[in-house]
């Protein structure tokens, strides 16, 4: 190891966790003289690397370096009619960089290396110019002077490309749930609150949550567009729908981090049935859920035996529901439905969303003296681990309750 530079030091690394194909140097010719204070040196030529960045399991048995022609063939198709790198869409999903690192790398440089996109397609998905800004800009966040960066690059990539996943995902499912309401509603349709008019994520994230006028969001007809239906039986459903507002919603204060916005919600309900009602009814008085990226919900309901019927909801947050009844569950919150709502604000949060989904629910279930202010001093300690409270996450005080 003694023998190696930082730069390949960092290669061998990263190999080691992603696979030989993940990381690994391109020819760059030979050694070049060049003339310095009128002196001829020799110069080693600019260490250039290919970066492809994945999800998927690492194939430790391809190797770049060594594989054949049809190897490279069968991993790569272009796009018919395309005479650019720039179009080349991989039959793995993975994101192509080339990076070329400056001489000295890393403890002379003092802006990152230089880098470009061999392909705008991740997979199947071709990448807009805002999801090129946002990598470029994940890279000098991830930059610090005389420090190696691509190791750091890769991790945050891997996060960006979990997000980019669950909005592809997400953007599907609403593209569905569109076409069922066109062919079942007839009649008046707000168009502000239909979907449809917002392109990504990124254009109906966060800005929709500050944009929307509390004042003008009365009730509408709006379908619920929850992917949960209680299939509970052991407690009777409802038949319909309940004549009036029969649920007393209460909201949260926001807790903001990185442009992403979070609010609760919640009411108390007597059986599951209700619960998609609860989730109507708050959508026809608060057009920001309706914009919100992600809805995600949990309740709990304690039967006539004694027993306790209670269910999630992810809203393509993935594994988001779980944890929010986990938490309900160590308070145990009794005959209450929780929606917490996340307005996406462009930079992914990784973990600490989670942490904020709960927080933001805990504090509301707090406040609406569902949590015993005796003898729970175990559970609050667990739940608020389980929220992952941090002093640096503080709900916007500002922010009124409805």
């Amino acid at each position: 190891m003694d023998d190696l530079t930082p730069l390949q030091e960092e290669a061998l690394a990263i190999v080691s966790i992603y696979g030989p194909a993940a990381f690994y140097a391109l020819p760059t010719g030979n050694r070049r003289t060049v003339n310095r204070n009128n002196n001829a040196v020799e110069e080693a030529p600019t260490p250039v690397y290919t970066l492809k960045v994945s999800l998927e399991e690492p194939d430790f048995d391809y190797d770049p370096t060594t594989a054949s022609l049809s190897e490279d063939l069968s991993r790569t198709t272009i796009s018919a009619g395309s005479s650019s790198h720039n179009h080349k869409k991989t039959n793995t999903k993975e994101l192509e960089f080339r990076i070329y690192f400056p001489t000295g790398y890393p403890e002379t440089n003092t802006t990152s290396p230089v880098h470009e996109i061999v392909s705008i397609y991740y997979g199947t998905l071709r990448l807009t110019d805002t999801m090129l800004r946002e990598i470029d800009q994940g890279l000098e966040d991830c930059f610090v002077p005389g420090e190696v960066v691509v190791f750091s690059w890769i991790e945050w990539l891997r996060t960006y490309l979990e997000e980019l996943e669950t909005r592809d995902v997400q953007e599907d499912d609403q593209d569905e749930e569109e076409e069922d309401e066109e062919e079942e509603e007839v009649g008046d349709y707000d168009i502000e609150d239909d979907p449809s008019s917002h392109a990504s994520e990124g254009q109906r994230g966060a800005s929709d949550y500050y944009l929307a006028d509390d004042a003008s969001s009365g009730r509408h007809p709006h379908h619920p567009s929850s992917s949960y239906h209680p299939t509970d039986v052991t407690s009777p459903r409802l038949n319909g729908p309940p004549s009036g507002s029969l649920f007393q919603i209460r909201t949260g204060a926001p807790i903001v981090d990185r442009k992403s916005v979070f609010v609760a919600h919640l009411a108390a309900i007597r059986q599951p049935g209700e619960v998609p009602w609860m989730i109507q009814q708050l959508k026809q008085e608060n057009k920001k859920v309706i914009k919100a990226t992600h809805n995600i919900m949990a309740f709990r309901v304690e039967n006539e035996n004694g027993t306790i019927s209670q269910d999630n909801d992810d809203d393509g947050e993935t594994a988001a529901g779980s944890r929010l009844l986990h938490l309900m569950s160590i308070l145990d919150v009794k005959n209450v439905v929780v929606v917490v709502s996340r307005w996406y604000g462009g930079i992914p949060l990784s973990a600490d969303r989670f942490k904020h989904i709960n927080n933001a629910a805990r504090l509301l279930l707090d406040e609406c003296g569902y949590i015993p202010t005796s003898g729970t001093d175990d559970a609050a300690s667990a739940a608020s681990a389980a929220s992952g409270k941090k002093k640096g996450s503080k709900p916007n005080k500002k922010a009124g309750k409805r």
